[in-house]
């Protein structure tokens, strides 16, 4: 069968056509993976789908051309397509590279805000959204408390066990209190094993309540230090104390909850061990 001029420009066009989609499938897939599970994901699911009918329906018309020939307005129509799937090519590979700008911005966000060790919040994040809070009290009394955590006599577990063994010990500590604690939390370390937790929207009745639970629970809990190098499982306990304030105690400034809720944990220390003293 003898194709002609016009039927072989239609089926190049429409051919190149298709490879372009093909390639904006392979990256929606990529963009498909890197997405959470939302309505993001479904949407680019469907783009996906979208995309393959057309690539079905691109190979159809070739062969379609093939079998009854082309003219010069089928090559005009293959030329528009073509178009078409260079469009839905760079609206593709744009998102992709959007989407991979903003992984890399997390990623640096995270490690600006991030303690590198334990994963949770930094003291200097911690002082910002501290301030936040201080604000949104003060001018709409939205109540807010801050609890400072700290682990006792971690420099002994430190020289027992090995600076390895303890750094992982602080990585499981941090996920444990983290899983104890409400999502909208602030949990951050604030000095040494010292670490900070701000309760947005929440008084010292409750705050004194979620103390109390931490010191209870930390006590009875025995952590699992994966050792790859030991034949036999580590496991570490510890116990904790904690000081606790609130915007209840009328205070003035952000740097007034910070002394009380560091004078209520000296007081914790004083009587003893998982106890929880609240700054009046």
């Amino acid at each position: 069968m003898t194709i002609d001029f016009n039927t072989s420009l239609s089926v190049t066009f429409m051919f190149i056509g298709s490879i372009i989609l093909i390639f904006s499938a392979i990256k929606s897939l990529q963009i498909i993976k890197e997405l959470p599970d939302n309505n993001y994901k479904k949407n680019w699911r469907i783009l996906f789908y979208l995309i393959g009918f057309f690539v079905i329906s691109y190979y159809l018309l070739i062969i379609l051309i093939i079998n009854i020939g082309s003219d010069g307005k089928d090559t005009l129509y293959s030329i528009i397509m073509l178009v078409e799937s260079v469009f839905i090519c760079y609206v593709t590979y744009v998102s992709y590279l959007t989407l991979e700008k903003f992984r890399r911005i997390e990623f640096l966000e995270k490690e600006i805000v991030k303690d590198k060790l334990m994963g949770i919040y930094n003291q200097k994040y911690f002082i910002g959204r501290l301030d936040e809070e201080f604000k949104k009290y003060k001018n709409h009394k939205i109540p807010f408390s801050v609890l400072l955590l700290e682990i006792n006599q971690f420099k002994d577990m430190n020289d027992m066990f090995g600076r390895k063994a303890s750094d992982k010990f602080l990585i499981h500590f941090a996920k444990f209190i983290a899983k104890n604690i409400r999502p909208s939390d602030i949990f951050a370390r604030y000095v040494g094993v010292e670490m900070a937790i701000i309760l947005p929207d929440t008084d010292i009745v409750e705050a004194e309540i979620l103390a109390r639970k931490l010191c209870t629970i930390t006590g009875n809990k025995n952590f699992d230090i994966d050792m790859t190098d030991e034949i036999n499982p580590l496991f570490m306990n510890c116990s904790i104390n904690i000081g606790l304030a609130s915007s209840d105690n009328k205070i003035n400034t952000m740097n007034d909850i910070l002394s009380l809720t560091s004078e209520a944990l000296y007081k914790a220390r004083n009587e003893g061990v998982n106890v929880s003293v609240t700054c009046t």
